[in-house]
C-alpha cells in the first residue's frame, strides 16, 4: 500500500465517520425533542 492510497483511505474513512456522527447528532436531537415533549405532556397533565 503506497502513501497516497493510505491517505485517501484515511480521508474517506474520516468523511464517512463525519457523516455517521452527523446522522447520530440528528437522531440525538430527535430523541431530545421526543423526551422534552413527553415530559412536557406529563407535567401539563398533572398541572391541569
Amino acid at each position: 500500500m503506497s502513501m497516497v492510497t493510505s491517505t485517501n483511505f484515511l480521508g474517506a474513512w474520516f468523511c464517512s465517520l463525519k457523516d455517521i456522527l452527523l446522522d447520530l447528532d440528528l437522531i440525538f436531537v430527535e430523541w431530545i425533542k421526543f423526551f422534552a415533549g413527553f415530559a412536557g405532556g406529563i407535567i401539563f397533565f398533572f398541572v391541569k
